[in-house]
């Protein structure tokens, strides 16, 4: 019993270092693709590569975007905050999507480079007026495209270490991508990540303790009381990214500390109702308050 134990804790342990090396891999085109691959928890490199393959011929499904970034993991695209543009294209929110897919953790490296390189090869030759172009991310310049076929190679910085920092890089980077898709009337965007070294995980894991005498800012100034805005990111023009969200999506009507004041406000009535119910069934005659004045009392004295 205990060897089975043992044997599911190591094999937990194994899984729990295979995804330290592991990354997220998204995909989605305007077009309806045919391309087996759906959403998945973890998948190969390998097997990812394979489905890209028809990709190579894909040459009349307009532009070919591919994006690199390296240095995150599957916990950087959890907070949809970070990347709201890609979080909408993902869920189907954007009609525009048709196909569309999402690996929590590729495990390996994806060879995005080679499929872009296969994608030029073939579409130069079979398809006319087709043009190849790299875009550096990292300098925040956006290129004026052309309305036509072409795959476009994106590459991004690694965000560093410091949560909101990342978070701020992350949004950056976003927003960069959906200004060049804004661009393009039908495209498919192959985005794929490398993951962030062993330093820069055990940073985000355990952060360093910020002691009161350490801050920056006088004790009387309160952070609990300062209005959080991280969740209400700009877009490139400045407006809100949350403008167009549905009512429900938009604000949040329920939340823990309603859930647990109601489900203890339900138990304090319930203990109340219980007393008073008690109390008012309490049968008392109308003659055990009464003085006794016959004879029984007499004696009694």
């Amino acid at each position: 019993m205990h060897t089975r134990y043992f044997g599911a804790a190591a094999l937990a342990l194994q899984c729990a270092h295979a995804f330290r090396d592991a990354s997220p891999f998204f995909l989605f085109s305007t077009n309806e693709l045919d391309i087996n691959l759906e959403d998945a928890k973890v998948a190969s490199h390998s097997t990812i590569e394979s489905k890209l393959r028809p990709l190579v011929e894909g040459c009349s499904s307009g532009s070919i975007v591919f994006v690199s970034q390296p240095g995150v993991s599957g916990a950087d695209y959890a907070a949809h905050r970070n990347t709201p543009y890609l979080e909408r294209r993902l869920v189907s929110s954007d009609k525009q999507i048709k196909t569309a897919a999402k690996i929590s953790n590729a495990v390996g490296l994806v060879d995005d480079e080679t499929v872009y390189h296969a994608v030029n090869k073939y579409c130069t030759k079979n398809a006319e007026g087709w043009s190849s172009l790299r875009v550096d991310g990292a300098d925040g310049k956006i290129p004026k495209l052309e309305k036509k076929s072409q795959s476009i190679r994106l590459t991004f910085s690694a965000p560093s270490a410091d949560q909101e920092e990342r978070a701020t890089t992350l949004a950056r980077h976003d927003s960069f991508l959906n200004d060049i898709l804004t661009q393009l009337d039908s495209y498919t965007v192959v985005y794929t990540t490398t993951p962030a070294t062993t330093q820069v995980q055990e940073a985000i894991q355990h952060p360093e303790q910020t002691y009161e005498m350490d801050s920056p800012f006088p004790p009387g100034m309160h952070g609990d009381l300062k209005r959080d805005l991280s969740g209400y990111e700009k877009g490139s023009n400045g407006s809100n990214l949350d403008s167009n969200l549905p009512l429900f999506e938009k604000y949040q009507f329920v939340n823990q500390g309603i859930f647990i004041t109601g489900s203890v406000s339900l138990l304090l009535l319930l203990i109340l109702s219980v007393g008073v119910s008690a109390i008012a069934n309490l049968d008392v005659s109308y003659m055990a308050f009464s003085k006794e004045m016959g004879p029984a009392a007499q004696k009694k004295q």
